[in-house]
């Protein structure tokens, strides 16, 4: 292991992982660890239009918002090169997780907003999706013209990748409802029971579109809110089953700050009061 890891909780679960295996299972086990998190960084590529909330569902979901941002050039042969700094058609982000294990996030341009780059940007997306590990295509909650989604997906982005690597991801829940009178319910930060229902709806309507017609994995389509924290841990419970060797991360004690927390004060007090009595 890296030097750099020493007191992180990567380390921490490798030395209860030595003393519990017999020697060769371990050193085939830190072999995989090495070859999976450490050398080379879990890779989700990340898609969505202008607006959707792509960084603040990352920031959010990962605890994070300091990274190291790359423009990324490509080969002749389509396999991410040398960084070129300036270009905004692909942003790599890699950030390094509290738990000691790197991440890179690639931001893919949307599709949809300008014809004349849409091809350029398809070409980009048949280079990139092959080499990564997650598909984070992320869509927003009131968008009711899903049809260029479910084509840039049938079309584009199946064909580039295994299907089980995708992860829909249906953001601003708390929105659903606002024509109607619906509002989100801030004193204890969760949908009032009618705004509940739209969601459940949405989650419906989004899994006979993309689960029925194009097989996407009904259990890796989550309807959230980045902002208000509300199923975020839904979202990394599908992240987790994905990624290579994922189950370390739960075990290393990755998770986002809980809705509650933005809750206020006497509903924070009232639902740990409710938490402690099921403990």
């Amino acid at each position: 292991m890296n030097e750099q890891l020493k007191g992180t909780p990567l380390a921490q679960f490798m030395s209860y992982m030595e003393s519990k295996l017999k020697p060769k299972e371990f050193e085939e086990f830190r072999t995989k660890v090495q070859a999976e998190l450490l050398d080379r960084a879990p890779v989700v590529a990340i898609i969505g239009k202008a607006g959707v909330g792509k960084t603040t569902t990352i920031n959010n979901l990962f605890d994070v918002d300091d990274y190291v941002a790359e423009a990324l050039s490509f080969d002749e042969k389509g396999h991410i090169g040398d960084v070129r700094r300036g270009t905004t058609t692909a942003i790599r982000k890699r950030f390094d997780l509290k738990i000691g294990i790197g991440l890179d996030i690639i931001d893919l341009p949307g599709l949809g907003d300008d014809i004349r780059k849409d091809k350029e940007f398809e070409a980009i997306y048949r280079q990139i999706l092959p080499q990564c590990d997650i598909i984070l295509y992320v869509l927003k909650a009131d968008n009711r013209t899903l049809g260029e989604d479910e084509r840039i997906l049938q079309n584009i982005v199946l064909p580039s990748c295994d299907k089980k690597k995708i992860i829909l991801a249906v953001n601003q829940v708390d929105i659903l409802g606002e024509n109607e009178g619906l509002h989100w319910d801030t004193r204890i930060n969760l949908p009032d029971p009618r705004q509940e229902e739209l969601i459940q709806l949405k989650q419906k309507d989004i899994s006979s579109m993309f689960h029925e017609d194009l097989g996407v994995d009904a259990n890796k389509i989550v309807c959230y809110s980045a902002i208000k924290r509300y199923h975020l841990l839904e979202l990394l419970h599908s992240i987790v089953k994905t990624t290579p060797l994922g189950f370390i991360f739960g075990v290393l004690g990755l998770m986002p700050r809980e809705w509650i927390e933005d809750a206020e004060p006497e509903w924070r007090e009232k639902y740990e009061k409710i938490k402690d009595l099921k403990l």
